[in-house]
C-alpha cells in the first residue's frame, strides 16, 4: 500500500500515547517516552501540507445515508456514534465525524449489516431505483457483483474524491484501473477500520525467545534478514514435547509448537514472499502471473514451513482448538494472524511482539503485508441522486479516518495489548505502509484457485502445478469478462 504520510502516523504516537495514559490512568506498565525529535518531525510533515479542502457543499442539515459492513468477529467496524462514549476511539471516531457534519451542514446516518448480508441489502435498494442509501462500505471480497452489475457510479468521473490522496489506498486505485481505462468503481480508505486490522501479521512470542536464548526479530526486520528461512529456523528451536507422547493438539495440554496457524496464513506468506497472482501489463491487461520459476520456488519454500507436525499445527476453532488461543497460551512461538487477533491477548502472560510477513530472501526489497478478501470498499451507487456531494463527503471522511482516526488506533493497539514499546510501535508502522490487497480476489478472478493451492501448500504438499493448469482457463475467462466491462 502506497500511503505517502503514514509514517507519520506512526512518529506521532509519542504524543498519543501520553494523552491515552492520562485518560485513562495507570496501566501498570512503564509509560513509553515521547521522542522529541520524532515529533518534530511530525509538526514538519503537518506544515508542509495543505490543510485539507472540503467540497463546497451545504446539505441544509439532510442525512447523508451510508451503509456501513460490520462483523460478529471482534473487529472495530462502527464508524459513527451519536454522542461521545468516553472510550478513546469511539470518541476519536466522534470528534471526525463531527468535522464533516460541520463542513457540509449534514447529519451522517448509517445503517450496518453483517458482512454477508450487505451486497445483498444494497443490490435490493438499487434495484428498486430508489435513493436509499448515498453511499456503501462492501465487504470487497463479496462486492464484485454490483461492479460487474454496473450497480455503482465510476468515481474517476466525480470531481470531489481524490483517490490519488494518501487518505486512499494507492495501489488498489491502480489495480482497479484496467486495460488503459480511467473507470474506477471503488476505493479503499480507514473509514471502517476493519481495513487495517484484517491485515496479516505475525505475533511473536518474546519471552520464548529469551528463554531459547535466541535474538528478539525487531533487528532482523529493519536489515532485511527477517526471511522464510529465518522464521523456519526459530520454528525448529521452539519445538518441545514437554510431556506429551506426540504433537497431536490437546486443549489445555502442554506440547509446544513453532507456529499455529489458520486458512489465511498460506496467503499471508505468499505475498509477503512478493508474489502477485494477477500482474498488470504495460497496457493495465491483467494476467495471471504464477506460472512461473518465483512462484514455485516460493512455494516449495512455504510448503517446508508446513511439512513436518509439531513445526506447524492447523488450528481453525474446530472442538475448541483455536491458533489465537493457543498462543496465548504460550504454546506456540508463533501465530498469523490478522491485526484484530491482538485483541485476544490481553490477558497473555508472556510479553509478545508483532512482525511483517517475512521476507522471500534477503534479496527482496522490502515487505508485504497481506489483508483479506474482507478489506471494506467505497462506492456510490447509481441511484444517488447527487453523486458529486457524495463523492466529497466520503473523501473528507476517509481524510479523517487518515489523519486523526488511525493514529489513535495505532496508539490503542500499543497501550492496550502489551505491545508497549517503540520496536512494536515501528513494526505495526511497517505493517500498515506494506499493506497488499489481492485484486483477483476483490473482482472474484482467483478464489476457487487460491484455496486448492492453499490447501495443499498448508498440508506441506508443493505439487501445485497441475492446480495451476487446471484453474488457470477459468480465471482467464473470468478476467476477459471483467475486461470487457472497462473497455467498452
Amino acid at each position: 500500500m502506497k500511503r505517502k504520510n503514514l509514517t507519520a502516523a506512526v512518529l506521532l504516537l509519542a504524543s498519543v500515547l501520553t494523552a491515552m495514559t492520562a485518560c485513562g490512568g495507570d496501566t501498570g506498565t512503564t509509560e513509553p517516552t515521547t521522542d522529541t525529535q520524532a515529533n518534530a518531525s511530525v509538526t514538519e510533515t503537518a506544515a508542509a501540507e495543505p490543510a485539507y479542502q472540503y467540497g463546497d457543499f451545504d446539505c441544509g442539515g439532510e442525512e447523508f445515508r451510508i451503509l456501513n459492513t460490520n462483523t460478529t468477529w471482534g473487529f472495530y467496524t462502527t464508524i459513527y456514534f451519536e454522542e461521545t462514549t468516553g472510550d478513546i476511539m469511539d470518541d476519536t471516531v466522534f470528534e471526525a465525524n463531527s468535522k464533516v457534519e460541520e463542513a457540509f451542514n449534514v447529519k451522517l446516518n448509517v445503517t450496518e449489516f453483517d458482512i454477508n448480508q450487505s451486497v445483498g441489502e444494497y443490490t435490493k435498494n438499487i434495484l428498486t431505483g430508489d435513493d436509499v442509501y448515498q453511499t456503501a462500505l462492501l465487504s470487497a471480497g463479496n462486492s464484485s457483483s454490483v461492479i460487474l452489475e454496473q450497480y455503482v457510479l465510476d468515481l474517476s468521473e466525480l470531481q470531489n474524491i481524490h483517490l490519488d490522496q494518501p487518505w486512499w489506498d494507492q495501489r488498489v486505485s491502480e489495480y482497479s484501473r484496467l486495460g488503459g481505462s480511467d473507470k474506477v468503481y471503488f476505493g479503499i480508505s480507514d473509514i471502517n477500520l476493519m481495513n487495517f486490522e484484517v491485515i496479516e501479521g505475525v505475533y511473536v512470542n518474546d519471552d520464548m525467545l529469551t528463554n531459547l536464548d535466541l535474538p528478539l526479530l525487531y533487528d532482523s526486520v529493519r536489515d532485511g534478514t527477517w526471511t522464510l528461512s529465518k522464521m523456519h529456523e526459530y520454528m525448529k528451536a521452539a519445538v518441545n514435547l514437554n510431556g506429551e507422547t506426540d504433537f497431536t493438539f490437546k486443549v489445555g495440554g502442554t506440547s509446544v509448537y513453532g507456529m499455529t496457524f489458520w486458512e489465511q496464513a498460506v496467503p499471508a506468506l505468499m505475498y509477503g514472499s512478493g508474489l502477485e497472482f494477477i500482474k498488470l501489463d504495460q497496457s493495465g491487461v491483467p494476467h495471471l502471473n504464477i506460472d512461473n520459476e518465483h512462484f514455485y520456488n516460493v512455494s516449495m519454500k512455504i510448503a517446508e514451513l508446513f511439512k513436518t507436525k509439531g513445526e506447524t499445527v492447523f488450528l481453525n476453532g474446530s472442538n475448541g482448538a483455536h491458533y489465537e488461543d493457543a498462543f496465548e497460551a504460550g504454546r506456540s512461538l508463533f501465530t498469523i494472524a490478522q491485526l484484530k487477533g491482538s485483541s485476544k491477548f490481553r490477558d497473555m502472560e508472556d510479553t509478545y511482539g508483532i512482525l511483517p510477513s517475512p521476507k522471500y530472501d534477503e534479496a527482496q526489497e522490502g515487505y508485504y503485508s497481506f489483508c483479506t478478501k474482507n478489506i471494506v470498499s467505497s462506492t456510490i451507487p447509481v441511484t444517488c441522486q447527487n453523486p458529486e456531494r457524495a463523492a466529497a463527503i466520503i473523501d473528507a471522511m476517509a481524510y479523517h479516518a487518515y489523519a486523526d482516526i488511525l493514529p489513535v488506533y495505532y496508539g490503542v493497539n500499543v497501550e492496550q495489548k502489551q505491545m508497549r514499546n517503540e520496536d512494536s510501535i515501528e513494526m505495526l508502522g511497517i505493517i500498515g505502509e506494506s499493506r497488499v490487497v489481492d485484486i483477483g480476489s476483490i473482482y472474484g478472478w482467483t478464489i476457487d484457485l487460491h484455496n486448492a493451492i492453499y490447501q495443499k501448500l498448508s498440508k506441506g504438499d508443493n505439487a501445485i502445478a497441475s492446480v495451476v493448469t487446471a484453474h488457470t482457463p477459468k480465471v482467464e475467462k473470468l478476467i476477459a469478462d471483467t475486461l470487457a466491462l472497462f473497455t467498452e
